[in-house]
């Protein structure tokens, strides 16, 4: 598999994370589930067949998507359809950095996943134009860089207190109100301004954070039975039931199965799906579905 991964430069970094390309992905599994990790992201699919996003983990009701979509910030996991020889190109923005190329604010994009021309109609097109234009990986990433400059509406970026709580968003025990005090804004203006630039508010946007950060502590050091009682305030819960409560809504299913099923990895979890309903019983179990699996 060819995959390429690159910061932008100047001024861009202020605003995109990184564009990965990747193409010849040859996958083992069929679906895969996204968790959330506190990210806007554009997808440009090389290919022109239709990619599926699922409405459960072994359903086969769902959504087609082609060519180009855009999904907002997300509160739940999203299962997608594992393709043969995928060839996607991703623009990842940091916080508050999608709104300045989008010109409306990231809230309406909150649990979405929409397609790119939906949004941006020409503007979507071009950028799928440009990427398939370019004959090597680094050509299709400077196709990338340069269809942002051309979109973007404002240099000046998010305002200054974005930055500020992404820059202190993995600190334990941080406080909405105390950070809006500290800063000199009440609340709901922080609020509501977390809402137009970053699409959730600090306080969902921290949820995600400390949850991504919990899972990525669990990725390295996977050698380990995790001591949930013990890992909880290390990372901000009040306890080992709000985190199993937090875990399970991110990622639908409780800590101690996910550990179990999918440790050292943090997003894009592999999903099975049998081929035959009869013959489930025969399947590893981390190729049963859901119900089947003991929590």
């Amino acid at each position: 598999m060819l995959f390429a991964a690159q910061r932008p430069r100047p001024p861009l970094d202020l605003f995109v994370e990184h564009i990965t390309f990747f193409e010849g992905y040859m996958p083992a599994h069929q679906r895969e589930k996204i968790v959330p990790d506190g990210a806007i992201q554009i997808i440009v699919d090389l290919h022109d067949r239709s990619k599926q996003k699922y409405d459960s983990e072994y359903g086969e009701s769902g959504r087609s998507f082609t060519r180009s979509w855009i999904a907002g910030m997300q509160m739940a996991p999203v299962i997608i359809e594992a393709q043969q020889q995928a060839s996607l190109l991703i623009i990842r923005f940091r916080p508050g950095g999608a709104r300045p190329f989008l010109g409306f604010s990231s809230e309406g994009l909150n649990g979405l996943v929409e397609p790119f021309e939906d949004v941006l109609d020409r503007a979507a097109v071009e950028l799928r134009e440009r990427v398939l234009e370019g004959e090597t990986a680094a050509m299709k990433l400077a196709s990338v860089e340069a269809w942002l400059l051309g979109r973007i509406m404002d240099f000046s970026g998010p305002p200054p207190v974005i930055a500020h709580l992404a820059a202190r968003r993995y600190a334990p025990g941080l406080q909405v109100a105390e950070l809006a005090d500290e800063l000199g804004y009440s609340t709901r203006q922080l609020r509501n301004l977390f809402h137009t630039w970053v699409g959730l508010g600090p306080k969902q946007f921290l949820q995600v954070s400390r949850f991504k950060q919990l899972v990525a502590h669990l990725a390295a050091d996977r050698s380990k039975v995790p001591d949930w009682a013990a890992l909880a305030p290390e990372f901000g819960y009040a306890d080992q039931s709000h985190l199993t409560h937090e875990f399970r809504r991110f990622v639908g299913m409780s800590p101690g199965r996910y550990a179990a099923l999918y440790a050292g990895q943090e997003n894009f979890l592999p999903i099975h799906v049998p081929q035959d309903p009869v013959d489930d019983r025969r399947l590893p179990i981390f190729a049963r579905p859901a119900e089947q699996v003991p929590a």
